[in-house]
């Protein structure tokens, strides 16, 4: 009883494992800006989508940065290019972008990501 429920355990982990979809290729980091973004920044960026991509892709690019009191907003694209070098735009039509969001930079560096439903 005690073998079949360990071998059970090992097929379920294995099927689980193989479901859940590993996020990138490599390390998730920035590739370009389509507005002006600070390297002290870029490098708060990279270190964070390293540790959470929010995409299955490596490649990140920034559409907009606003900064509103101490905090700054950073609206986020996860790309599906076949090099860091590719071109690509929201507008192309070429389904390059696989998710679009948001986080926001507090004074301390920490990173949050945004939801709507946030207050």
């Amino acid at each position: 009883m005690k073998r079949i429920f360990i071998l059970l355990v090992v097929v379920a982990s294995l099927l689980l494992g193989s479901s859940i979809p590993s996020h990138a290729q490599g390390t998730a980091y920035i590739v370009s800006s389509t507005v002006g973004l600070s390297d002290d920044m870029r490098l708060q960026l990279n270190a964070w989508l390293a540790d959470h991509p929010q995409a299955d892709t490596q490649y990140y690019g920034v559409t907009y940065v606003h900064q509103n009191g101490s905090a700054w907003w950073v609206s986020l694209v996860g790309l599906r290019l076949s090099s860091p070098d590719e071109l690509w735009s929201l507008e192309d039509g070429s389904r390059k972008a696989i998710w679009i969001g948001s986080v926001k930079i507090m004074a301390d560096g920490t990173i949050v990501p945004f939801s709507a439903a946030a207050p």
